[in-house]
């Protein structure tokens, strides 16, 4: 049921590709898994869709798995923003300095929260059951990403409007006295 919902609305090139066959413990290997990495990369070679694949992991700014042929730190996602984890910045939003945790962030954690969802966001609330069913099974966010479009903050904003956990189960909500 959930290999159905592998391709994303709006990406047709994918089902050009090599890997759009093969489960994502292929194309998302361990990063420390070196032989997993080759495995993957060994799919990515002589795909006729590299390009856009690459190019779309750029847009995206996904942060896992190996896309177009190249790993996460091939792809100098790391270097994005040229900020690196760790380094105190001032948040575009309301000026505060902060300190980043990943290096794509340009707001303070505060701001970063009260942002209205992205259309991306917005359009995966349409799929609860399918993000509690891939987050029961153990998915990352980048995998729902992957299968369903959008991107791993996308997923995170759409699990929050959802009220569902990092695991899929609902989340707990204090009553406020």
């Amino acid at each position: 049921m959930i290999a159905a919902l592998r391709i994303p609305v709006d990406a047709d090139w994918r089902l050009a590709g090599n890997c759009s066959d093969l489960g994502d413990d292929t194309m998302f290997p361990n990063p420390r898994d070196a032989a997993g990495i080759a495995a993957a990369k060994a799919v990515c070679a002589g795909c006729p869709v590299a390009t856009e694949c690459l190019a779309y992991a750029d847009e995206q700014r996904e942060r896992a798995g190996i896309w177009g042929g190249k790993t996460v730190a091939e792809r100098g996602l790391s270097e994005l923003h040229g900020s690196k984890p760790g380094e105190v910045r001032a948040c575009g939003q309301c000026g505060v300095e902060f300190r980043t945790v990943r290096p794509d962030r340009l707001m303070c954690n505060t701001c970063h929260l009260t942002q209205p969802p992205t259309p991306a966001a917005t359009r995966l609330l349409r799929h609860v059951d399918a993000i509690t069913a891939m987050k029961r099974a153990g998915r990352t966010d980048a995998d729902v990403a992957f299968h369903l479009g959008g991107t791993a903050d996308d997923v995170v904003v759409a699990r929050r409007i959802l009220g569902v956990d990092s695991s899929g189960r609902p989340r707990r909500v204090e009553a406020v006295a």
